[in-house]
């Protein structure tokens, strides 16, 4: 259920951080990597974003 994480980007939106928000088909809370059903692209994506922003 993505509810939380919705109300983290909404939050995060509010409070002057400009949020990425990706949504998987599969996986689930505290799923890391290399876990089975747990998307292989959610660190690139979270790479790019720390990039794009001058965190990385």
């Amino acid at each position: 259920m993505p509810e939380n994480s919705i109300n983290y980007y909404l939050a995060l939106k509010k409070n002057g951080v400009t949020p990425e928000l990706h949504l998987y088909e599969n996986g689930g809370h505290g799923f890391g990597l290399g876990v089975k059903d747990t998307s292989k692209n959610w660190t690139k994506d979270c790479e790019e974003w720390l990039k794009n922003h001058g965190y990385y």
